[in-house]
């Protein structure tokens, strides 16, 4: 701080003055930006409402393949595949059927589970089962010899 007394007085509030000025430049340009990220990131009603449609379909689709997946649990059975929510495509890397999936590596299970957004265990045979829940597999019979084996 400075007082009037201070020989230097006039040159230090200029200072002042010119850092704080230039401050509030680069505060509105901050501000600016963001109102223009704002603006860019709304969407018109329509593709709100499509991109919802576009997501029910996805879930719907991914409920009837899971619903098909429970039906008959043959092991080599061919698996219904699921859909990306984030991407809308089939998901890559899903196992065929149950003895693939049962042949799949701790990261692969990984990978599997956060693409659909689970939870994911921290032991392998934990992560088995949480993606066989993930396809759709909940045979009573199938899961009675799961449960077993923890």
């Amino acid at each position: 701080m400075f007082t009037l007394s201070d020989p230097d007085y006039l040159e230090k509030v200029t200072q002042s003055i010119d850092e704080l000025a230039k401050q509030c430049a680069e505060l509105q340009k901050h501000v600016a930006d963001l109102v223009n990220t704002t603006k860019q990131r709304k969407m018109d009603p329509q593709e709100l409402l499509e991109d919802k449609f576009n997501m029910m379909s996805l879930v719907d689709q991914d409920n009837r393949a899971r619903i098909a997946n429970n039906t008959d649990l043959d092991e080599s059975k061919r698996l219904k595949p699921l859909y990306s929510l984030k991407t809308g495509l089939i998901l890559q890397n899903l196992p065929i059927n149950i003895e693939a999936l049962e042949k799949l590596s701790e990261s692969d299970l990984k990978e599997l589970l956060e693409e659909l957004e689970q939870e994911v265990p921290l032991s392998k045979q934990e992560r088995q089962h949480a993606l066989k829940l993930a396809l759709g597999i909940h045979n009573a019979q199938f899961y009675q010899e799961e449960l077993n084996v923890f």
